[in-house]
């Protein structure tokens, strides 16, 4: 550009501000100067740490890569990716596996952000596989979001419901809240994406997540699925509920000084209100975020803010504008592509020079050991006759020796053997003593067979005792019978169970006419109470139980169900329904949370059959494909045989398992009720 055009078009943008009206003006410096602030502010902190780095040893310049990468996220995402790869080379090098890991993580969040999802896929593909190998649940949940994020992008929708689905399992298991929300949230954007039809199935979603996320009070979730559900409202043409949604993120975001998802929300009012026929409102919005968008470098607000201003211009006839906001929108998406270009071709040039490296060290190698080999041959002799006459000796010392260390070692060896053989006496002698306590505390099974005639218990504990227990109680015309899985299994699970039984009875004692759902929650009162859990202390997190309590009221022929994190199944003339109970378990990562549970009422029909289970039947491996037993195929099961007998249904139940599971081990309690009414 000539010197006379630029200094045209510094007149020019000097013209077009100075009509501007004063409280526009005003606004622009507002913002401009608070960007100012939080700039230097991490500037600052960026500095300090690159001065840190060359002088760190590993781990802690690991720690700071990941901090810097954190730091560039807003600002420059090619930075961020830069100390992430780095902090990835490092990893792998000092061979540190969790963090070698938590870089790829990074790495494909880094490459979705700048639209690169086929890249970021096969990063994650491969953070999966890391994160299987290590055990990693948490990991894997998170590399699951990213890759069923990834395929959202490239509207592969059923891989990406299938791997969002897969994380919010693991979740659930876990009760990792906040990643349950994370996979909520994807799974509403995966289905917004695919059609007005599924636009109901998105918002509940998002309204599932919403309720989490306001329970532990994320703001930052909390902002995101506000904009979320807002985005469904517009293809619906409900645009003042969309503007609600979106107005509430935007206070959010403002609240917590969040100026990404400020511009993000700004950009998206601005659009509405285009879309609303609204164009000085839609301009004044987008105004805002335009800021933002070209300091951060936001590949995807960039793109968004320069559109929309590009269309808002056009509607408001001031087309100068318009047209400098589309040569604006071509320049930066042209120079995403030369950079993308360029990128590729350095990389194919890199491995290039690396094969012609390679081939030039090869080609030296062969001349030199021509050249070396004939002066060495007669020396070649002598030494290797030498090295074997060494290595014979050194051979027969080493077997002298092994021969007598394993004499010694195999007498140690019957000594712990011994004492091994002992212990576990000991330690299996208490344990049969607690299954015996355990077994006094459940329900006699001739008690719940005259309260229920029909009815059987398939009850098979991993271990000796069990973290699942039933329990039943009568009281005027009405039955109620829970079904419970504590945390864990074995001893630990065995102490939950026991609590939660003698809880369930002090209840029934004291307040015997509460409801299904008001038992729930005070059980969830009393469980907090109990193991002294407080709300984000770890120690305490995954103390608690999942909870089915059904309620047969004989007077109102009606039954009434309540469930924590547990369903009811119902099968009546050949007709299977589920009747899902809330996702709050009892205790644990809700301690001290003021949880409602929901009564849940169906009519009782005669000859109606009802199933309370655990999860551990469902969550079993096994057949040819070693995979999970999974709720389609027990439903089909129970489908098959709910019209037998007690005992017959008990026993096919039963030799499923056994048959399914094979040559596996059992991996949870398994506990099955059956009753017909």
């Amino acid at each position: 550009m000539t010197p006379y055009k630029q200094a045209f078009n510094r007149r020019k943008e000097w013209c077009i501000f100075s009509i501007m009206s004063f409280k526009k003006r005003l606004l622009l410096f507002f913002i401009a100067t608070q960007h100012l602030i939080v700039w230097a502010g991490n500037h600052k902190q960026i500095d300090s740490l690159q001065r840190i780095v060359p002088v760190s040893a590993d781990k802690v310049k690991l720690k700071l890569y990941f901090q810097l990468s954190d730091l560039y996220r807003d600002s420059s995402i090619s930075i961020a990716y830069k100390y992430a790869a780095s902090g990835f080379s490092l990893a792998k090098i000092t061979k540190d596996t969790l963090a070698e890991l938590n870089f790829t993580l990074k790495q494909v969040h880094l490459l979705y952000k700048q639209t690169k999802y086929q890249e970021a896929i096969a990063l994650a593909l491969s953070a999966i596989e890391q994160s299987e190998d290590i055990g990693d649940e948490q990991l894997l949940t998170k590399a699951l979001l990213e890759i069923g994020a990834c395929y959202k992008e490239i509207e592969q929708f059923d891989y990406s419901k299938n791997y969002l689905n897969k994380a919010l399992n693991i979740a659930q298991k876990n009760r990792d809240t906040e990643s349950i929300i994370e996979a909520l949230n994807s799974l509403g954007n995966t289905y917004s994406k695919g059609g007005i039809t599924k636009r109901t199935e998105a918002q509940n979603y998002y309204l599932r997540a919403l309720q989490l996320a306001e329970q532990i009070d994320k703001p930052e979730l909390i902002s995101k699925l506000n904009n979320n559900l807002a985005n469904t409202y517009i293809e619906t043409r409900e645009y003042t509920t969309s503007l609600t949604y979106y107005f509430k993120a935007l206070r959010i975001a403002q609240q917590s000084h969040d100026e990404v998802d400020e511009a993000f929300y700004n950009n998206n009012i601005g659009a509405l209100y285009l879309k609303m026929g609204h164009a000085d409102l839609a301009e004044k919005y987008q105004l805002l975020a335009l800021p933002v968008a070209e300091k951060g470098n936001d590949y995807q607000l960039l793109i968004n803010t320069y559109s929309q201003l590009a269309l808002t211009y056009e509607k408001l006839n001031k087309y100068v504008k318009a047209y400098n906001f589309k040569t604006k929108l071509n320049d930066y998406e042209g120079r995403i592509t030369t950079e993308r270009i360029t990128r590729q071709l350095a990389e194919m040039q890199a491995a290039y020079d690396s094969l012609q490296k390679q081939k030039e060290i090869v080609q030296l190698q062969m001349k030199n050991e021509n050249n070396v080999e004939r002066l060495v041959s007669y020396e070649k002799g002598i030494i290797t006759l030498g090295l074997i006459i060494a290595l014979v000796i050194l051979l027969l010392l080493i077997l002298v020796i092994f021969l007598r260390q394993r004499k010694k070692g195999n007498l140690m060896l019957e000594d712990k053997n011994r004492l091994i053989e002992k212990q576990h006496l000991k330690i299996t002698d208490s344990i049969n003593y607690a299954k015996r306590i355990q077994d006094s505390i459940l329900p006699k099974r001739d008690d719940f067979s005259k309260i229920i005639p029909q009815s059987f218990i398939l009850f098979l504990p991993k271990d000796i005792v069990s973290g699942d227990f039933y329990w039943i109680s009568k009281m005027d015309s009405k039955i109620l019978i829970a079904v419970a899985d504590c945390t864990g299994h074995g001893v630990p699970g065995a102490f939950m169970s026991m609590i939660g039984s003698t809880l369930l009875n002090e209840i029934m004692h004291y307040q015997p006419h509460l409801s299904p759902a008001e038992i729930l929650s005070l059980l969830n009162v009393r469980v907090t109470k109990a193991l002294h859990q407080k709300q984000g202390e770890l120690s305490s997190q995954d103390d608690g139980m999942d909870m089915a309590l059904c309620c047969i009221d004989y007077a109102n022929n009606e039954l009434v169900f309540a469930g924590a994190n547990l369903s009811l199944t119902l099968l009546v003339r050949d007709e299977i329904s589920e009747i899902r109970g809330d996702v709050f378990p009892i205790g644990g990562v809700f301690a001290n949370k003021e949880i409602k549970y929901a009564n849940k009422t169906a009519p009782i029909q005669s000859g109606m059959m009802l199933y309370l289970s655990t999860d551990g039947y469902k969550d079993q491996f096994g057949g040819e494909k070693k995979e999970k037993f999974k709720s389609i195929r027990f439903e089909k099961l129970l489908k098959e045989i709910y019209r037998l007998p007690m005992e017959d249904q008990q026993e096919i139940l039963h030799k499923n398992f056994k048959s399914w599971k094979g040559d596996l081990q059992q991996l949870d309690d398994i506990l099955i009720v059956g009753m017909r009414l």
